[in-house]
């Protein structure tokens, strides 16, 4: 049964999709807010999304959360990377202050 008046439910929906749309985030994206908790991982999303929703534009939406994310870590190793190949040339420059430059 539906509760509130046919009129306030389509101004919901509008409303939602023209936030959607100017946010370029989807609301209550569950799978979203679980990638996020660390809940599921992306491999799972992504064979959801392949099962499922591959042509929609949620599962597109997926898609591209999936990319942030993995680029996001990338990113993150990376830089890791860099600051531990820094951290061992000021211990050794501090060891041979001579040598290095």
């Amino acid at each position: 049964m539906i509760t509130a008046p046919i009129v306030s439910l389509l101004e919901a929906s509008k409303f939602v999709e023209t936030i959607e749309e100017r946010q370029s985030n989807m609301i209550a994206c569950l799978e979203e807010i679980a990638l996020t908790k660390g809940w599921l991982t992306t491999d799972s999303v992504r064979e959801l999304q392949a099962q499922n929703m591959q042509r929609l534009d949620y599962g597109r939406y997926l898609n591209e959360l999936i990319q942030k994310i993995k680029y996001s870590i990338r990113k993150f190793i990376t830089l890791k990377f860099r600051y531990k190949k820094l951290q061992t040339m000021l211990s050794l420059k501090t060891i041979f202050p001579n040598v290095l430059p």
